[in-house]
């Protein structure tokens, strides 16, 4: 066999022409939401049509590539995801999109798919996040927003008094909570029911916003009870725009009391006394009678009895340890039935007297004008 001996061949030149691999591992800087608005309230007549946002790489990366981007929609009543057909996945579901591609600069992007129907979608909250991929897989999520989705017409949830029960006053205010915030309310939304003998009441104002408002009526004049409804509801509606449908006639009510207690003085009742006669009279000497409130709707009972003693003879008042000038009103222990402690040594001999009585009642009603008698002490 022959052998032949080959040497080396020294390469004439270099060569730098060949395929490169481009490597990214920096992901894309931008994936958002613009609508829906974050923290928007929306009916289903009032959510967008289609959702929409912005994508982009970042600078000196690779690009996306057109209708990469994608979002998802996940509810809070069961934290189910949209598929594009139900609410039945329990995991994040890619949602398509439709955008150019972008190498450099921001890509406008809008939801391709079908959204949910929001009619028949439950109330609740709503997240929506985007996720922009670029061309070499990498994936950024933005920012969630959330919008709240609410189909459901507000309503009261209460009227309630705001002020002491019963009452002789004027104006009496009423609480109404809404089981919403809303806007429109006013004093045409209301009507006063009564009854007894008011008459001449009116709603006089309303302040407040949100879920609670506070309204005042005027109480006109008579005794009986006031009551605030919710009867007009044009103009009434919750954030979401959903317009009030219910009236309201169930709340609270005031009882007025505006008659004047009476009172009756038991002793003093005869014309003239001696010691023995006046020291007779009531069970603790002195002054003694009955007093009850005078209303027939709404007995608010009696708070207090005030007596006077007058001298007539030298028009001196009694002023609990002296006689004095000036009228001097003096509390009686009881109420309906009451006394004050005077002795005969108080009174002198051939002077007249007259005493005089009156009631105040639970709501402040003052009796007036006050009952009298009048007698001669004579000993």
């Amino acid at each position: 066999m022959l052998f032949r001996s080959l040497a080396l061949i020294p390469l004439a030149g270099t060569f730098t022409a060949g395929q490169a691999y481009q490597i990214e591992k920096t992901a894309p800087v931008d994936a958002a939401v613009a609508i829906p608005v974050d923290g928007a309230q929306h009916r289903a007549a009032t959510v967008p049509t289609a959702f929409s946002g912005t994508a982009a790489d970042n600078t000196g990366g690779v690009g996306l590539a057109a209708d990469s981007t994608t979002f998802t929609i996940q509810r809070s009543s069961d934290s189910h995801y949209w598929t594009g057909t139900n609410w039945t996945a329990t995991s994040p579901v890619a949602l398509p999109t439709t955008h150019v591609s972008a190498t450099d600069g921001t890509a406008a992007w809008t939801s391709a798919g079908t959204l949910p129907n929001w009619t028949a979608t439950p109330d609740g909250t709503y997240t929506v996040i985007a996720t922009a991929t670029d061309r070499a897989g990498n994936t950024f999520s933005g920012t969630p927003i959330s919008f709240t989705l609410d189909n459901t017409a507000p309503v009261v949830a209460s009227i309630v008094r705001a002020e002491t029960n019963p009452t002789n006053a004027a104006s009496v205010t009423f609480t109404v909570t809404f089981v919403e915030p809303v806007t429109g309310v006013t004093t045409g939304a209301f009507s006063v029911a009564t009854t007894g003998t008011i008459a001449g009441t009116s709603v006089t104002g309303v302040s407040g916003s949100g879920a609670t408002y506070a309204v005042t009526v005027a109480t006109g004049t008579g005794d009986g009870e006031v009551r605030l409804d919710l009867t007009t509801v044009d103009g009434i509606a919750d954030v979401a725009t959903n317009a009030m449908v219910a009236t309201y006639s169930a709340g609270q009510s005031y009882d007025l009391d505006r008659t004047n207690p009476a009172t009756t003085i038991g002793f003093p009742a005869a014309v003239a006394y001696n010691t023995a006669g006046w020291n007779a009279g009531c069970s603790t000497t002195g002054l003694c009678g009955s007093a009850s409130d005078g209303s027939t709707w709404s007995d608010t009972g009696i708070a207090r009895v005030q007596v006077a003693i007058q001298n007539v003879t030298t028009n001196r008042y009694w002023n609990g340890s002296s006689w004095a000038v000036g009228i001097t009103w003096l509390t009686a222990t009881g109420t309906t039935s009451w006394a004050y402690g005077f002795a005969a040594s108080n009174l002198v001999n051939g002077s007249q007297y007259t005493i005089s009585a009156r009631a105040t009642d639970g709501v402040g009603n003052v009796e007036a004008p006050a009952v009298t008698s009048s007698f001669i002490y004579d000993t």
